[in-house]
């Protein structure tokens, strides 16, 4: 019944999710193995920060609200306080995490930038598809629809209203009236 909704909720919001967060975490464990880091931390650091910074691009982009104004600093808000609360905190497992942090960081940048990106290209596309409806729609108003009006009336027999509709001509007409 919605299959046709769910296709599109596929299609333009898990599989790009899904694509971008794939992407960064495969970076950030790239990243992590290059800085000889403990890959299940970094993978799941990468993915919890990738999932939100690819989340916050997309509504970001794909938004005509200057959402800019209150995302960033919102991102730096919490990339500062995380950095502070790690690199503050003491025991085994933040002092892992403090190598691993900017890694993460880097990964919700980089997810966030993909999916403005992809947010606004989907933006674009529906305003321009938004942009023919109303092209079309106004040309079947001005044109189409008094042509297909008079054509009719003239099959019909009824008579022509007066004005500049009587001078056309028709499919099928030799001479304007």
């Amino acid at each position: 019944m919605y299959l046709d909704l769910y296709a599109e909720t596929l299609k333009y919001g898990v599989l790009p999710l899904v694509g971008i967060v794939g992407l960064t975490v495969l970076i950030g464990l790239t990243a992590g193995h290059a800085l000889k880091l403990k890959t299940r931390e970094v993978v799941l650091l990468s993915l919890a920060f990738s999932a939100i910074g690819a989340v916050t691009g997309l509504f970001m982009g794909g938004s005509r609200d200057s959402v800019v104004r209150t995302v960033v600093p919102a991102f730096l808000t919490v990339v500062s306080g995380l950095a502070t609360y790690q690199f503050a905190a003491r025991g085994r497992t933040y002092e892992s995490w403090r190598t691993i942090l900017p890694v993460a960081i880097a990964c919700m940048f980089l997810a966030a930038v993909a999916g403005a990106t992809f947010g606004a290209s989907m933006r674009k596309q529906q305003e321009q598809a938004q942009r023919r409806y109303a092209e079309w729609l106004l040309r079947y108003e001005r044109v189409t629809l008094p042509v297909e009006a008079d054509q009719f009336r003239q099959k019909s027999g009824l008579p022509m209203p007066p004005g500049p509709a009587q001078n056309c001509l028709y499919p099928g007409q030799g001479q304007a009236r």
